[in-house]
């Protein structure tokens, strides 16, 4: 199949087939005599599977390196050993996250009490996301 077909079937667009082909995360398809990139129905399962990694978390070196875990004689408990860095790395930016929104939360706090305050006296004209504020 052609690259416009293959990225509809992925639900990717072309440009990210050609730069998963520039990172070689996608192998070079044959090219017919016309000079059109030939998919097979594995690029397209492969594009797929490399979303699905994405949408997970995981980079296209992390991508890269599951790949290669793919060839015989690797052991799944590296497999393993990957998935459980990439669960630390989740739990570690949930903790920024949880950090982010409570500071998020207090601005809005600060903002709040900040509005009466104006009430009663003008000229404030100071930004309370920029303010630095433990």
């Amino acid at each position: 199949m052609r690259i416009g077909e293959a990225a509809r079937e992925a639900g990717v667009n072309i440009q990210t087939i050609r730069f998963y082909e520039r990172r070689g995360v996608l192998g070079r398809p044959r090219r017919l005599a016309s000079g059109y990139r030939d998919y097979a129905l594995e690029d397209v399962r492969r594009l797929i599977g490399v979303k699905r990694a994405q949408k997970l978390g995981f980079t296209l070196a992390e991508i890269q390196e599951l790949m290669r875990l793919e060839q015989p004689g690797q052991h799944l408990e590296h497999v393993q050993a990957v998935a459980q860095v990439k669960i630390r790395d989740v739990d570690e930016k949930i903790r920024s996250l949880k950090a982010i929104r409570k500071s998020l939360e207090r601005l809005l706090r600060d903002a709040a009490r900040e509005r009466l305050l104006q009430k009663t006296k003008k000229g404030s004209k100071h930004c309370p996301v920029l303010e630095e504020n433990p």
